[in-house]
């Protein structure tokens, strides 16, 4: 079966993980892929292991391209560096979703460097 969701999580740490754990999950009844970056490529590898990503990708640009939803969990200062990588490439219908927990610095940031893109959850 074709999945029908491509997800992007971009950080795959416990946030990432736990959220690729339960997607993963979930796609018994939805077809969902989920692809994972780390800028830490073990960190990526042990997700994988745990079964919370299918396919581990050496850029967030990788990630990002043709995903539906990416998820954007890093610390927070490297956020705007993700949004700065994956602008060219996701697409403008995607939903972005971010972990950080502070919002009005990411908010801004998506506002000037994914000025068209609509799809943004803080």
């Amino acid at each position: 079966m074709e999945p029908i969701l491509r997800v992007a999580i971009l950080g795959t740490g416990l946030i990432g993980s736990s959220i690729g754990l339960r997607l993963r999950r979930a796609s018994g009844k939805t077809p969902i892929e989920v692809v994972g970056y780390d800028r830490y490529p073990d960190v990526a590898r042990q997700a994988q292991k745990a079964g919370a990503i299918g396919a581990v990708l050496p850029t967030p640009e990788l990630a990002a391209t043709d995903a539906d939803i990416v998820i954007l969990a890093t610390p927070l200062l490297a956020i705007r560096q993700l949004l700065e990588a994956i602008a060219p490439v996701v697409r403008e219908d995607a939903v972005i979703i971010d972990t950080g927990s502070t919002k009005a610095a990411v908010l801004r940031w998506a506002d000037e460097l994914l000025p068209a893109h609509q799809g943004f959850v803080g």
